[in-house]
């Protein structure tokens, strides 16, 4: 049976779909990105009144600096 949420999207919410290569990304230390670092980053951003392409933007850069 398939897994369906109804939920209301306002003006102002954001949604971010990812992969599990994102959350799978590892430093040198071998720690994981995960999904709870990515929602902290995501949460934080998305309170700074940023453009979608901003908050994508960052998001790679907090990966590319967590690497």
């Amino acid at each position: 049976m398939p897994f369906v949420i109804d939920h209301t999207i306002n003006k102002r919410d954001a949604i971010l779909y990812y992969t599990d290569g994102v959350t799978d990304t590892s430093n040198a230390l071998g720690e994981r990105f995960d999904e709870e670092r990515l929602i902290k980053s995501f949460s934080r951003l998305c309170q700074q009144s940023l453009k979608s392409k901003d908050i994508l933007n960052k998001i790679y850069k907090i990966l590319d600096e967590f690497t």
